[in-house]
């Protein structure tokens, strides 16, 4: 569970079991870290292949599994997230300060410093991570952005709100065999389930064994569940919180969905036009209402505000 290159560089110089296993060679933190960096593809071949042999030794029973998520903190400050507005003045700053440096080039001409030229170089890096972190909040991908580290997102760590990524896996009941793992930038499970529960099966391939999955309640969503069954997977997990009371008479469950219209007809029968389709948490979302049509309805007050 060493996951840092230099704290696996001092290991290989400082604990039996790593200088046994490195035959005594001693690779530095950025050797690790160009082996990692470009060997992603060979390394995801052999976890597969891990699974395979698991498979073999009949390790992997292929009867129950269960599919979790967990949050990783993102290795950039939490402090450093930025809005829209906060992007915009950052790059306001750095626009300022990238034009001093030039001032500074050219006054100091052929006998200036080496290291104005540098600062300059770093400037310039940092201000078009900046533009391209602005762009993605601007174009509503995101609401905060780390221009250090632009893929992470938002989200709950530890209990508290930082930048992290959402690290996704299918254990095998038999022997706690790990068969799927990803790493997702998504702050939620809702669109996790189905690509996860596909993964694993592609990674026990040749056993054709359909075995049940379980997962909690955040997996639970209405897109997700039509599309595991029409794959054919088998899946247990608890329904959303919104599916559980419908005793009252005006709960969503009693609103009759007509796709090919595209209306919603309520329990007074009065039908509700597509108004707009929005994304939320990464879902498509499409709102159906009128204040024209529920202005004069009797039971107004008990159905909506």
């Amino acid at each position: 569970k060493v996951r840092s290159t230099r704290a696996l560089e001092r290991a290989c110089l400082e604990e039996m079991g790593f200088i046994w296993l490195t035959g005594n060679h001693r690779p530095d933190h950025n050797s690790l870290w160009r082996f990692w960096s470009e060997h992603r593809q060979g390394v995801k071949e052999l976890f597969a292949t891990s699974v395979k042999v698991a498979i073999e030794m009949g390790l992997v029973g292929m009867v129950v599994q269960a599919v979790d998520g967990t949050k990783v903190m993102a290795a950039c400050s939490g402090r450093g997230g930025y809005d829209q507005k906060q992007l915009a003045k950052l790059l306001e700053e750095l626009e300022i300060q990238v034009k001093q440096a030039e001032e500074q080039i050219a006054q100091a001409g052929a006998q200036g410093s080496e290291k104005i030229p540098e600062q300059l170089h770093q400037k310039q890096q940092l201000r078009d991570r900046v533009k391209k972190a602005l762009e993605q909040v601007q174009a509503g991908e995101k609401k905060h952005v780390h221009p250090l580290e632009p893929e992470a997102t938002r989200m709950e760590c530890d209990g508290r709100n930082r930048f992290g990524y959402n690290a996704q896996a299918v254990v095998d009941q038999k022997a706690q065999i790990i068969l799927a793992s990803e790493v997702t930038s998504q702050a939620n499970d809702s669109q996790q389930l189905v690509g996860m529960v596909a993964q694993a099966q592609a990674n026990s391939e040749p056993t054709t064994a359909n075995a049940l999955v379980l997962a909690d309640g955040g997996y639970a969503n209405a897109a997700q569940a039509q599309a595991a069954q029409q794959c054919g997977y088998q899946v247990v997990m608890p329904p959303p919180n919104t599916w559980r009371d419908t005793s009252n008479p005006y709960h969503a469950a009693h609103f009759q969905h007509d796709a090919q219209r595209q209306v919603v007809i309520c329990p007074q029968k009065r039908e509700l036009p597509l108004q707009r389709i929005r994304t939320k948490e990464g879902k498509r979302v499409e709102v159906y209402r009128s204040a024209q049509v529920c202005k004069d309805c009797p039971v107004r007050s008990q159905c909506t505000t």
